[in-house]
């Protein structure tokens, strides 16, 4: 859930947040205080996923030490 609200713009990544593998560590975090168990691995496919379809980049370019505005392009 956390991912989807995330994908829709309602659940804002907070502010400290500037890595892939910091984004990931915070949706599993949220997941699990929210809704149950995700694995890191389970975290990292569909986060990925998400950021290459919102944010229009090649996968390749999407790894746990990109940094989301500078590497990545997100606003």
């Amino acid at each position: 859930m956390t991912l989807l609200l995330i994908r829709q713009g309602r659940n804002p990544i907070p502010s400290m947040v500037s890595r892939v593998d910091q984004l990931i560590d915070y949706v599993v975090f949220e997941q699990e205080r929210t809704r149950g168990v995700l694995s890191d691995h389970q975290a990292w496919q569909i986060l990925k996923a998400i950021l290459v379809d919102t944010l229009g980049v090649d996968d390749k370019e999407v790894t746990r030490d990109a940094r989301l505005i500078q590497d990545l392009g997100a606003d």
